[in-house]
């Protein structure tokens, strides 16, 4: 188990109201969080070669540490998703998920990095070949990440944009699913929530006019019905394909 000591105090730290971080405000308790700076891939190393140690304390000690110093999450987590929402029960969950990537990241050490990723990739680390544990850990945590990005753009999106709350809810399937796709393409880190709330609404619109099924994940529906301006169908569809990315088409289904 970590100290009940340095657990008061790393809590301590991480609420100063300076916002500095436990890496810059006290060198001494990093070094001491640090385990003599042994990775957890290294931890683990040694642990299976059976080498005597107290290894279960020591990784215990090592994950309390990541967990305690990431913070508002990693960088490179804007790949996916925008900082920290204010909101307290979604900032919890960002957090969280940044304590449990930084953890992975440092057991599953992927080593060097193939040249294309995915904004996925780039906000936890290159998913694993294979099947294993950590391939499993990996998609749990994307999954978690694309969730909070999601629901973190709902949120904002709920400011200013009340006629999309029914639009919202699991009886109607389109919404939710057409934010994941633009989360697993990293299309919502940097998205103008405005422009979207926008163009979500006239997509609810036509929805609404032309009596698209509630079921139907494409946010256009299917295809453009006999009677609908079919000018009006191709300015909604250039918008979706604008926000999705210029090498992105969701409204035909391309991941």
């Amino acid at each position: 188990m970590i100290d009940r000591e340095l657990a008061v105090e790393l809590k301590a730290r991480l609420a100063r109201p300076d916002g500095l971080p436990v890496v810059v405000a006290d060198r001494h308790l990093v070094d001491v969080a640090r385990v003599a700076g042994e990775s957890l891939a290294k931890l683990h190393a040694e642990q299976r070669a059976g080498r005597p140690g107290a290894w279960d304390e020591a990784i215990e000690r090592r994950e309390a540490f990541l967990r305690a110093t990431a913070g508002e999450g990693p960088t490179r987590f804007a790949a996916v998703m925008a900082p920290a929402p204010a909101v307290p029960h979604l900032q919890a969950r960002y957090r969280r998920l940044a304590g449990d990537v930084a953890v992975w990241a440092e057991t599953h050490n992927a080593g060097r990095p193939r040249k294309s990723l995915s904004p996925l990739e780039r906000a936890i680390g290159p998913r694993p070949v294979g099947q294993s544990a950590a391939v499993t850990d990996w998609d749990v945590l994307s999954e978690r990440m694309v969730r909070v990005a999601v629901d973190s753009t709902l949120q904002r999106l709920d400011r200013g944009h009340d006629e999309l709350r029914p639009h919202r809810s699991a009886q109607n399937g389109w919404m939710s699913p057409w934010l994941d796709k633009l989360a697993r393409n990293g299309r919502l880190a940097g998205i103008d929530v405005d422009q979207l709330g926008d163009v979500a609404a006239r997509v609810a619109v036509w929805r609404d006019r032309h009596r698209v099924d509630f079921d139907h994940t494409e946010p256009l529906g299917a295809a453009p019905p006999p009677s609908a301006d079919k000018a009006e169908y191709r300015r909604l569809h250039a918008q979706l394909d604008q926000l999705a990315g210029a090498d992105r088409d969701l409204d035909r289904g391309a991941a």
